[in-house]
């Protein structure tokens, strides 16, 4: 029978050392006289101690090699699972959601940046509707702001939807089918706002752009006031 591991050769050539240091010294007892059967008897149970520890030694060895070896195997089964699962969700996002920046094309940028531009703008758009209108400000701060876009230079080529006020802020819309429409409108309108009849109407504003809808909204606060969706 061959040795597979080469480990356990000293534990079996203890064993064969044994059996044969025993045979001899039964045999030698045997020979001297009948009196020396009890220490033959004695030798003999030596060796079956001592076979039976080797025995056992081997044994553990055994089960503590296949231990290892199936604890070796786990781990490199893990960290075979590991990898691939790394490597899938690396090179293949199951969604749309879940692709690097550098990986999505130009259109799906956009769409990205448009949809979170229209949440924001959706969000202002529900606040501004939900204030009730202030008649004792709200009338005449629109018709300043109407002034201001007639006489002022610049925005006098902006396309307005409306302009409204209620009680601690105003809504502008404007038509922007262009993303640079809505920049000169935005660059335009913070110019005029901080100059307009010298810097009467200065106070906090905040732009909020529906790109996918071509407009753009101008949020002014009434003064000592703040925008409630900053």
């Amino acid at each position: 029978m061959a040795v597979k591991n080469p480990k356990f050769i000293p534990l079996l050539l203890t064993g064969v050392a044994i059996c044969i240091a025993a045979a001899v010294g039964y045999k030698s007892l045997s020979d001297k006289a009948p009196s020396a059967d009890a220490e033959a008897i004695e030798a003999t149970e030596r060796f079956s101690d001592g076979l039976e520890e080797v025995l056992s030694q081997a044994k553990q060895a055994l089960a503590d090699e296949k231990a290892n070896e199936q604890a070796a195997n786990v781990s490199t089964a893990i960290s075979t699972a590991y990898t691939d699962t790394a490597m899938s969700d690396r090179t293949e996002p199951q969604t749309e959601q879940e692709k690097r920046p550098e990986d999505r094309t130009p259109e799906e940028i956009r769409a990205a940046v448009q949809a979170v531009e229209t949440e924001v703008f959706d969000n202002a758009n529900r606040l501004f509707e939900e204030e009730e209108v202030d008649l004792d400000w709200g009338p005449d701060y629109e018709q300043s702001l109407s002034d201001m876009f007639v006489e002022f230079d610049g925005l006098d080529r902006v396309s307005v939807s409306e302009i409204q006020c209620r009680s601690t802020m105003c809504q502008i819309i404007v038509f922007t089918p262009q993303g640079y429409d809505a920049d000169y409108f935005t660059s335009v309108f913070y110019e005029a706002l901080g100059a307009y009849q010298g810097g009467e109407l200065k106070t906090t504003a905040a732009i909020a752009r529906n790109m996918a809808n071509g407009i753009t909204a101008v949020y002014v606060s009434r003064k000592n006031h703040t925008l409630k969706f900053y």
